[in-house]
């Protein structure tokens, strides 16, 4: 997306209006109602620890990267399971403690507290950030065998305009995804083009000097 706000503003943003526009969807009556979005969560995560087990992805120790109110974890927490959220909105955090899920504003303050996660989860997380070398953070919390549950919309697996949003800062389909993946030393377990995907860290890859363009002309036919 260009332009964009600048990071002041994005974190001024996901405080004070983000959630009042977008949470809940298509519940945007909703977007206030702490409990029914929780609970909304809390079935997602129930649905992620099922779709994770499918893969024999059987994690003790859990980070939720933009975990909001705690819903998606609340699930792996009834379950035994240590979990951790990182979260930007203030609110989000607060509630999330409320339910008994331990909850920071950064990735650098998991890593400070010694947490290391089998398992790191970022559900509609990526396409937000600024600068994807953000993702060069995972490492720092996740174990040597751990695994990363990604998930953000597929370009090609959704409606266009159900993607574009002001906090969308990037939009990805799976092969876009797995070039910016494979170059922070990553390889996938399972990806399709929804873009429901599990990742391990490899170290540095050794990759192609240029990007592939191969999907250009799919992805501008698809927006047209």
């Amino acid at each position: 997306a260009n332009p964009r706000m600048t990071k002041e503003a994005y974190a001024e943003f996901y405080n004070n209006e983000y959630r009042k526009i977008y949470d809940g969807f298509p519940y945007q009556e909703k977007s206030e109602d702490h409990d029914f979005l929780f609970e909304l969560a809390n079935k997602k995560g129930v649905e992620l620890k099922e779709f994770l087990a499918k893969w024999k992805v059987t994690p003790k120790v859990i980070v939720d990267i933009g975990s909001d109110k705690g819903g998606t974890l609340y699930a792996f927490k009834e379950a035994g399971l240590d979990v951790y959220g990182v979260e930007i909105c203030e609110d989000g955090r607060a509630y999330a403690e409320a339910k008994g899920v331990k909850c920071f504003a950064t990735i650098e303050e998991v890593a400070q507290a010694g947490i290391k996660a089998d398992l790191v989860i970022m559900q509609d997380m990526i396409e937000h950030l600024m600068d994807l070398r953000e993702m060069e953070k995972i490492q720092t919390i996740l174990t040597p065998k751990g695994y990363l549950f990604i998930y953000t919309p597929g370009l090609l697996a959704i409606r266009p305009d159900h993607a574009f949003q002001n906090a969308h800062t990037f939009q990805f389909i799976a092969a876009t995804l797995e070039c910016v993946m494979e170059r922070l030393g990553y390889t996938e377990e399972v990806l399709d083009d929804h873009i429901i995907s599990i990742w391990k860290y490899m170290g540095p890859p050794v990759f192609a000097p240029e990007y592939p363009l191969k999907w250009r002309t799919q992805i501008v036919e698809h927006l047209l």
